[in-house]
């Protein structure tokens, strides 16, 4: 099943949260309008006990997507959710803001 999305500013891919029945879930996937082939940006699906990603964005130039992830599952239902960044094709991962900078 696929949650939130967000296009590209060029229109030429969208990124998505994707959830596989169930099982894991708040993955982020990435993939270009003209193909079927996805990149997995994040897998931090519950099922792998790492945690959950969601509300994906991508910056105004396209050369970065931010989201939030709470990567502690143990604090469930009560995620601390942090933000991230990473890079269209999965590299580069960095947490920018954490929950304590409020």
């Amino acid at each position: 099943m696929f949650l939130q999305y967000d296009w590209a500013p060029d229109g030429e891919a969208v990124v998505f949260e994707y959830t596989d029945s169930g099982v894991r879930s708040g993955m982020l996937v990435a993939r270009s309008k003209d193909s079927w082939e996805a990149s997995l940006l994040t897998d931090t699906g519950m099922g792998t006990g790492s945690g959950y990603a969601r509300y994906p964005s991508w910056s105004p130039d396209g050369d970065h997507i931010a989201f939030a992830a709470a990567r502690v599952v143990s604090s469930y239902p009560n995620f601390v959710w942090d933000i991230y960044t990473v890079e269209p094709d999965g590299s580069n991962e960095a947490r920018v803001l954490t929950a304590g900078d409020r």
